[in-house]
């Protein structure tokens, strides 16, 4: 069996992960807006496919498609790597009491999703060092944004930082940057 893997890529916060075996990595791809939506989600968002990469030296080679059709007809994805990871990872899973009620997160290398206990609370991100940059979303009125891929418009950015059994951060509304957002505390 292969090694799990995630990460990230530029447009329109995207996701990959999957199981890379040998030299080969086969899983799937999402990002929080795109097209066309799938007709259920995956990794919490409607638009994702699958994806088919060969890793050699610095590069790769693949093909990705959309929802769960085969990748191998797909389009094509080639990269070049730009940088290693030099971090150690911090593990940021499990319950946090925080500012904005119970924070439960589950991570899976780089990758955290989360609930909180506002409005049905959801939040995912990309984890870089000790810092969890990424979205949230809460269900009902109050609508500030246009809607996401899952018909939301209470969402946001958040930027959070863990240090030992406590973090401090922010969010903001829509696509703000979440330099300088309202604040969100936590800790276990």
């Amino acid at each position: 069996m292969g090694e799990a893997v995630s990460g990230t890529y530029g447009t329109e916060g995207g996701r990959v992960w999957g199981t890379l075996d040998g030299a080969v990595l086969e899983g799937f791809w999402s990002e929080e807006q795109g097209q066309p939506p799938c007709s259920e989600p995956r990794g919490g968002r409607w638009s994702w496919g699958r994806v088919r990469l060969t890793f050699v030296g610095d590069s790769f080679d693949g093909s990705w498609s959309f929802c769960a059709d085969d990748p191998a007809g797909g389009r094509p994805w080639t990269g070049t790597r730009v940088a290693r990871a030099s971090r150690p990872l911090v593990d940021v899973s499990g319950r946090w009491n925080s500012s904005e009620g119970e924070l439960v997160l589950e991570q899976d290398g780089t990758f955290v999703r989360g609930t909180y206990g506002t409005r049905d609370g959801r939040i995912s991100g990309t984890l870089d060092g000790n810092v969890l940059t990424g979205s949230w979303s809460e269900s009902g009125g109050g609508s500030r944004c246009a809607p996401d891929a899952s018909g939301r418009t209470r969402r946001g950015q958040l930027r959070l930082v863990f240090e030992g059994s406590a973090f401090h951060g922010g969010w903001t509304w829509c696509e703000e940057p979440p330099v300088a957002g309202a604040p969100w505390t936590g800790w276990r």
